[in-house]
């Protein structure tokens, strides 16, 4: 039976999953070398000037870093800096003299009450970074004060240096100047339901010294009266800022409050606010922000609604185009966020029921801001957000979170498409695992270079043919996101387009291992050809030598009839174990009695169960990795470590006894469990564990 269920399961995962397209319009250009670092990419940027392209994060344990590549995405150097605080990143931009400018926010400490955050502004040349420049934006806050939280969400550089900043703030002392659109905000200090707060915006000279500086925001809640209005907290955020032509100062970002801050004559005067949640929103301010040329919420959801997630909104992109006009992106859970005639998609993906999930928006607003000129739904059932915008030539680039059936080439639940100049149709989509794409682009040329929060690369894509191969991501066979790394036996999935052969070829291992040439192909890793167990035209799967030493940079490179058609960097490991799952992430176990664990086999408290793993390392005969797994936070033991038997090489079997008693809830359900093996710490997976009492 154990070798029935793993055969089915690695069968079914060495089909891939299907695409929608075998086409996907783009093509891989270059990738930025990987690098071994523990961090958090929080934004992309590329220098117009010499071409550089700059990934900006947290590292492990608060530190801002900066990974610096060359045009063709050769590695420079990794820079950060040392902090005794926690920092949260929020964007960064390339000045014109090439300087970096980051923002984002940190801890202000004693004498501040705890918690107390001020924003911050870092300025520095990638090549001389001893010579940082700190500037602390509403730090200055008399002790009386409760807890003061000010975080800087948004950044624009102008063609003189000067840098501009957008977030929010929970003090009424945060810095503004005389003569400014609106010197005292809508509401300000804590709540038991967060921060109430306003939004900021501000410019820093080239001195980073206070030009300007307003508050973004309006007043008033929606409260239907009794207990209920506890839970009404005025909140506004800045996220997006972007510069015009002409000067003017564009803002967009999400607010919940319902007076103050449209103009009259915009698009829409009237916040669709629930209790909790709020609308989308823009704002143009002149080039002194003395006034708001207009402001307009652009949303959906509805007062009288139960739910308290319909109408939740978020702006993660701005571009203002020569016209004057912006084109903003985000996403919406609202299914009656307003879109245009015409545009690629006029209903909201997720259906009629709010808990479905979001969907990704794009609009376009007039100059004036009274009219939308496009607006459009991206998205499918499920979880569908655009977290990245740009724009390359008159066509726009988006990438985000895709649901279950979003279009597109390719695997994963990650995504890039491109879009038409009005956003009336999809002109090519490709779906990648996490690790690749998701998160934010960065003009490059004809292209972009694009990235998720964890990628440990950065992937250049320009337009291409259809038919073109792309080799986006390798990945772990048994995890769901690429990680840049490879074990010694690792079983792999190599993930892209037109790979292989349209109708799939597995490899019969009935005569021995599996072979290093299948349908044309060879996989060569660490400089070792792999065995194949499966190629088709979205994946391929193979087994990695046994031969990887630890700590170097190697490559994949895939070949077709001799000819290298594709590489990918990693960076070599020990251990990069991860256990074998469904789509759905529940494990493939097995029980007590031999047969696969779910919903109407679960596991008992106390019970054994027998996993399986990819990247689990090599045997070795004087010494073995740290093993360790945990279920709910809840250390189980560890009753077996090492080869599978029956089942191809590089699958570890992990024999886990789970903990005799398990907490709330009491009922049959899926538990997450992890493993470590080594330093490595596994996805979850989930058991369904019966915990009825």
């Amino acid at each position: 039976m154990r070798r029935v269920l793993l055969s089915a399961v690695l069968l079914a995962w060495a089909a891939g999953a299907a695409s929608a397209a075998a086409d996907s319009g783009f093509a891989v250009t270059a990738r930025a070398a990987s690098y071994p670092i523990d961090w958090t990419i929080r934004d992309v940027v590329t220098d117009a000037v010499s071409g550089r392209v700059y990934a900006v994060g947290e590292a492990e344990g608060g530190d801002v870093g900066v990974a610096g590549f060359e045009a063709d995405g050769t590695f420079l150097r990794y820079v950060d800096f040392p902090a005794a605080t926690i920092e949260r990143v929020g964007a960064a931009a390339v000045a014109p003299d090439g300087r970096l400018v980051i923002v984002g926010s940190t801890e202000i400490g004693f004498p501040q009450p705890a918690l107390s955050r001020a924003a911050f502004v870092l300025r520095f040349d990638f090549d001389h970074p001893e010579g940082l420049e700190v500037r602390l934006l509403g730090d200055e806050i008399p002790l009386r004060s409760q807890v003061a939280q000010s975080e800087a969400v948004g950044v624009a550089v102008d063609a003189d240096g000067a840098v501009y900043v957008s977030g929010w703030t929970n003090t009424s002392y945060y810095p503004t100047t005389p003569g400014a659109a609106r010197v005292e905000g809508g509401g300000f200090g804590m709540s038991g339901f967060g921060p109430v707060a306003d939004g900021f915006l501000t410019k820093l000279d080239a001195d980073l010294e206070t030009a300007l500086s307003t508050f973004v925001g309006g007043h008033g809640v929606h409260c239907v009266g009794g207990s209920g209005c506890l839970s009404s907290v005025p909140h506004t955020v800045a996220s997006q800022v972007a510069l015009g032509s002409d000067g003017s100062i564009y803002v967009a970002g999400v607010t919940n409050t319902l007076e103050g801050l449209a103009t009259p004559g915009a698009f829409r005067e009237t916040c669709l606010c629930s209790r909790m949640t709020g609308d989308l929103f823009v704002a143009r301010l002149t080039a002194d922000v003395s006034r708001f040329e207009y402001a307009t919420y652009v949303g959906g959801g509805g007062q009288t609604l139960e739910s308290e997630v319909y109408g939740a909104e978020g702006a993660t992109g701005l571009r203002v185009l020569d016209d004057g006009s912006a084109v903003v992106a985000g996403w919406t859970y609202a299914p009656n966020f307003p879109t245009t005639e015409g545009a690629l998609q006029t209903r909201f993906g997720g259906g009629e029921d709010v808990s479905a999930g979001r969907d990704g928006v794009l609009f376009r607003l007039s100059p004036d801001g009274a009219e939308l000129l496009f607006s459009t739904f991206l998205g499918v059932e499920g979880d569908d957000t655009i977290e990245g915008l740009e724009r390359v030539g008159e066509e726009w680039w988006a990438t985000g979170v895709a649901g279950g059936s979003f279009p597109g080439a390719g695997v994963g639940p990650r995504f890039v498409a491109r879009l038409s100049p009005d956003a009336d149709s999809l002109l090519a989509a490709v779906r990648t695992p996490v690790g690749i794409t998701g998160g934010f682009l960065a003009a490059s040329g004809d292209g972009v270079w694009a990235a998720g929060p964890e990628s440990p690369r950065l992937t250049r894509l320009s337009v291409a043919a259809p038919e073109v191969t792309a080799l986006y991501a390798l990945a772990n066979a048994a995890g769901s996101r690429d990680t840049g790394q490879v074990a010694p036996r690792e079983i792999v999935s190599l993930y892209g387009v037109n790979l292989g052969p349209a109708e799939g070829a597995v490899a019969d291992l009935s005569a021995g291992p599996p072979p290093d040439e299948l349908a044309g192909l060879q996989l060569e890793i660490a400089g070792v050809r792999a065995g194949l167990l499966y190629a088709g035209p979205t994946q391929i799967n193979a087994v990695a030598t046994g031969a990887i030493k630890e700590g170097f940079p190697v490559d994949a490179i895939l070949r077709r009839d001799g000819e290298e058609i594709a590489r990918i960097p990693l960076y070599s490991v020990i251990w990069n174990a991860q256990a074998f799952a469904g789509p759905d992430r529940a494990a493939a176990a097995l029980n007590p009695q031999g047969l696969p664990v779910g919903p109407d086999r679960p596991l008992l408290p106390g019970e054994t169960v027998a996993l399986f793993l990819s990247g689990a390392g090599v045997p070795h005969p004087f010494f073995s990795p740290v093993v360790e797994a945990s279920i709910d936070d809840r250390s189980a033991e560890i009753a077996y470590f090492g080869q599978a038997p029956g089942l191809i090489d590089g699958v570890t079997q992990l024999n886990v006894r789970l903990p005799d008693e398990l907490g709330y809830p009491y009922d049959v359900s899926p538990r997450p469990l992890t493993v470590l093996v080594g330093r490595q710490e596994s996805e979850p997976v989930l058991l369904w564990i019966d915990n009825r009492r």
